[in-house]
């Protein structure tokens, strides 16, 4: 894991894995629970603590920090991790109760009315709506990053993420003495910012949202049809020149057009999935996290 440059005195650290959805992901608190909160979670195939760093660092004086792992990706092998992982309904059912202890223990004043933000990439973003979905008043703001609703049907982006998320079955698939290096080797390809970290296990949430998608029960939260259910402020961002884009051109428009005022959609001009990890957009990133989660 890479060295965060937050105070270690800062940290606290709750741990509770389970192979039940009844229980709640790890996390690692940064900043006063005097402060809002901000709800951090991440994607394929990194941990929240590395990958939002640059995030953590500028959020963590002025904001309660809780940075979550999805299931399996905190522990190196897969502990508690059932055998073929779990669905994104069952994540989000476990994420929604982590949010609901962090939020007992604030000591924010007026606690009781005050509701968490969310900053979400890659597969967190997709839990995070799949939470929001079943839970759509808990949320004061959200930030998706990435990856959005819906996904891009241009033919060459979709051979893109058949290709891709097909591997990384396959890679799941594998005895994990194989799959491993597999899956390193196409998170080399793709970019990702923490490759020695990955694990085959990690890909679980391709298997188990391809199921889903064959089997015709793939969650309500997942289908292009409708707006988001949660209805408040949107920002999202998203790195435009990528092979494939993961969201509609409908999610677009209803978060430019449709959302609530002090929506915002950002279009970079940018080929890095991990934009807000690296690089040269990470400050004006930041600051417009900043902006978004401070605006009345």
């Amino acid at each position: 894991m890479a060295h965060t440059p937050v105070d270690e005195q800062q940290k606290l650290r709750f741990i509770a894995i389970s192979p039940s959805s009844a229980y709640m992901l790890h996390a690692t608190v940064f900043g006063s629970a005097k402060n809002p909160t901000v709800f951090l979670l991440h994607g394929w195939p990194d941990c929240a603590v590395s990958v939002f760093q640059r995030q953590i660092a500028v959020l963590s004086p002025i904001y309660r920090v809780v940075a979550v792992d999805l299931p399996g990706y905190e522990t190196v092998p897969r502990d508690g991790l059932p055998s073929l992982g779990y669905n994104i309904s069952e994540v989000g059912d476990m994420y929604y109760k982590t949010i609901l202890h962090f939020m007992s223990l604030t000591e924010e004043p007026d606690a009781r009315r005050s509701r968490p933000m969310f900053i979400a990439h890659d597969w967190g973003s997709v839990v995070t709506q799949c939470m929001l979905h079943e839970h759509p008043e808990i949320a004061a703001k959200v930030v998706l990053l990435d990856v959005g609703k819906g996904m891009d049907k241009r033919v060459l982006a979709t051979i893109f993420v058949l290709a891709y998320q097909m591997s990384l079955i396959f890679f799941w698939l594998l005895p994990s003495v194989i799959g491993t290096p597999l899956t390193r080797g196409l998170a080399r390809v793709l970019g990702a910012p923490n490759v020695p970290s990955v694990r085959s296990h990690m890909n679980y949430l391709y298997v188990r949202t391809w199921v889903n998608l064959l089997t015709r029960t793939m969650p309500a939260s997942l289908q292009e049809k409708g707006a988001p259910r949660y209805k408040g402020p949107l920002l999202y961002a998203f790195a435009e020149k990528k092979p494939a884009l993961f969201h509609s051109q409908s999610f677009l428009r209803y978060v430019s057009n449709d959302a609530p005022t002090g929506s915002k959609v950002l279009a970079l001009p940018l080929t890095d999935h991990w934009f807000f990890a690296r690089g040269s957009f990470v400050e004006s990133i930041n600051k417009e996290i900043l902006d978004f989660l401070a605006r009345v």
